[in-house]
């Protein structure tokens, strides 16, 4: 399993990606050998572009929660434009996607309800 980090997250990055487009932390987001995506935020499309990812073979995308730096609704729709498919997961679920097998597991994150971890095999 490769695992491609398009973000890591941090509360103190600059708002400027410009200087180093490749450094830029952007927000945590990440994909699975090019198929599977977590958190579909709003730098995700441009993050998988910049490294080289062909986001036209991202296959399953699933989010963790609903704050806007985890999912972006425009980023949502230029992934599906390429065919790949939302899966939406509670705490609990078990489902397949392709190779893999996900697992939601109840998370806490300040005021969203429903986050989720993911435990992911193929």
């Amino acid at each position: 399993m490769k695992i491609l980090f398009l973000g890591t997250g941090a509360a103190d990055w600059p708002k400027d990606r410009t200087a180093c487009p490749l450094e830029y932390r952007r927000n945590a987001s990440a994909l699975i050998d090019g198929t599977l995506l977590i958190d579909p935020g709003p730098f995700a499309y441009t993050a998988a572009c910049d490294f080289g990812a062909d986001v036209s073979k991202i296959k399953y995308i699933i989010n963790t929660h609903a704050h806007d730096d985890h999912f972006n609704p425009q980023t949502l729709e230029s992934l599906k434009a390429h065919g790949a498919e939302f899966v939406e997961l509670k705490a609990g679920q078990t489902v397949t996607l392709g190779k893999y097998t996900i697992r939601a597991l109840k998370a806490h994150h300040g005021t969203v309800l429903n986050a989720v971890h993911f435990l992911i095999s193929d």
